[in-house]
């Protein structure tokens, strides 16, 4: 829902009648619908007048390639190149398939401990896998319907099902090798699978939901081994996820409330004791506590892939991330394959964000695919990446509208290879910038520069009274990420002003 878009149409475009179309299919060949308006364009065509750069055919010195620039795809644009996308799709995830888990499984709980990823259960078996992410390998390791709540030494396993519920309290502590010991602790309050749960960080796992719909809720101290009630959510959840981001437990997705099960969304807030609903999940994910995870900073809240893989509750290949700071859902490069009841999880390794998702349900069979995702918005690690934007003239702009002109220069100043996000962005009156063109780079070499002088964006007549008179150029990791932690990505910015 895009209110208030604008095209700045080009004098060089013919006068005469357009038709203005926006279609959506499997390729500008495949329409499946589409919808238009005509406009009219007066006057004679003029090459000398008004000339934005989205101009077919025009110049794009942000986006040509010429000279050492890496030449990485479009990621997101905004405002005159396109301004429908938003900040919804980011798509800089890149997913590369690893070699197979030692044997087909689904509903595991999984979590990650140093450089190993664990995989704990099947349907009704009780098989266990761990992935070393430095070699890229898989080690043979209850059953299944369970969700792995990991601390910094440990992964914990709330109930079972195998085939009755169970309430055991799990406790794996790895010993480095791929191998561990488990141990069995104070007993879960309900005998359940499908338990949504989190760590906070420190002393307490939260937990919520599970067999038939519980609308209870717990608190688990890790220190006292002991588990208490906390305020009960607004309903009972099944098979949700559970992560801990922005100081609260939320719980998402799931087969309950019945009509609205996928995008179900609390939160629980341990200081208040109170529940509140928050952004709904875009994209429905049913059987979501194996998919559910959080980042080490416990900032956002990350779903990869998910959903059943059968009957009415379909898999995903969805990859999505929760903001609780804005209350909004991104989301990221989808997975390879949708297989239903996947384990997956966000972590980091060295500063380096991680994604892993393997194992899954097609409707069929089982599967063993395992499939690792890098190049993770904000990802932990921030370069050495100088920029500078320097004005050269166009303020001020006319009524009607005009170019505003200027040089760009960004050079990677680290001693090692850098990926990050450069973007384009106005702000008006300490607004919140809008973003107006962005490029992604990766693998982008120590003294690699872009040097564009005489580029010119094209201010509409439209433009917002909103934006804040500044022309800001920034390369932080990622722009939704732009936070006081980060700000050490930018060594130098330039602002212009109209």
């Amino acid at each position: 829902n895009r209110p208030g878009m604008w095209y700045p149409v080009p004098g060089a475009w013919a006068a005469g009648n357009y038709d203005f179309f926006l279609r959506v299919g499997g390729e500008p060949g495949d329409v499946w619908d589409e919808d238009s308006f005509a406009f009219t364009k007066s006057g004679v065509s003029d090459g000398s007048a008004f000339q934005p750069w989205a101009v077919p055919g025009a110049p794009n010195p942000f986006f040509d390639n010429a000279g050492p620039v890496q030449g990485a795809p479009e990621d997101e644009t905004f405002g005159a190149c396109d301004p429908i996308l938003g900040n919804w799709l980011t798509d800089v995830v890149s997913w590369t398939q690893m070699p197979d888990a030692t044997a087909t499984f689904r509903r595991a709980a999984s979590g990650a401990i140093g450089e190993w990823w664990y995989c704990f259960g099947d349907q009704n078996v009780a098989t266990a896998h761990a992935f070393n992410m430095t070699t890229n390998t898989w080690v043979p390791q209850g059953t299944c319907n369970w969700q792995g709540t990991t601390t910094n030494d440990a992964l914990y396993i709330v109930g079972f099902y195998n085939p009755g519920y169970g309430n055991t309290m799990q406790r794996f502590v790895p010993d480095g090798t791929g191998t561990g010991t488990w141990t069995l602790m104070a007993n879960y309050p309900e005998a359940a699978c499908g338990v949504a749960s989190a760590w906070d960080g420190g002393d307490h796992i939260y937990a919520t939901g599970g067999s038939s719909s519980i609308a209870t809720a717990y608190v688990y101290s890790i220190a006292g081994d002991m588990w208490m009630p906390i305020a009960n959510p607004p309903a009972g959840t099944k098979y949700s996820g559970g992560a801990f981001a922005g100081g609260e437990f939320h719980v998402v997705g799931g087969l309950y409330p019945a009509a609205t099960g996928g995008v179900t969304h609390y939160a629980y807030d341990p200081v208040t004791d109170t529940w509140s609903t928050k952004a709904l999940v875009p994209t429905p994910v049913w059987f979501s506590t194996m998919s559910t995870s959080n980042d080490p900073a416990m900032t956002k809240v990350y779903m990869i892939g998910g959903g059943g893989g059968y009957g009415t509750w379909p898999a995903t290949d969805a990859v999505q991330i929760y903001d609780p700071a804005t209350d909004t859902w991104s989301q990221e490069s989808v997975l390879p394959a949708a297989y239903g009841t996947n384990a997956s999880d966000y972590f980091e390794m060295s500063g380096v964000g991680l994604g892993m998702s393997a194992g899954g349900y097609d409707g069929v069979a089982n599967h063993a695919e395992t499939y690792k995702g890098i190049g993770w918005p904000g990802g932990g690690v921030t370069y050495n990446v100088v920029v500078d934007i320097t004005y050269v003239g166009g303020s001020p702009v006319p009524a009607g509208g005009g170019n505003l002109d200027f040089d760009v220069w960004v050079q990677n100043q680290d001693t090692v290879p850098a990926a990050f996000d450069a973007w384009l962005a106005a702000e008006y009156a300490g607004g919140a910038p809008t973003t107006l063109v962005l490029r992604s780079f990766t693998n982008y070499l120590p003294g690699w520069t872009i040097n564009r002088p005489g580029m010119w964006y094209p201010v509409p007549k439209t433009a917002s009274p909103s934006l804040n008179p500044a022309f800001p150029m920034a390369v932080p990791s990622s722009p939704g990420l732009l936070q006081a932690h980060q700000i050490r990505s930018i060594r130098s910015t330039r602002a212009v002003v109209w």
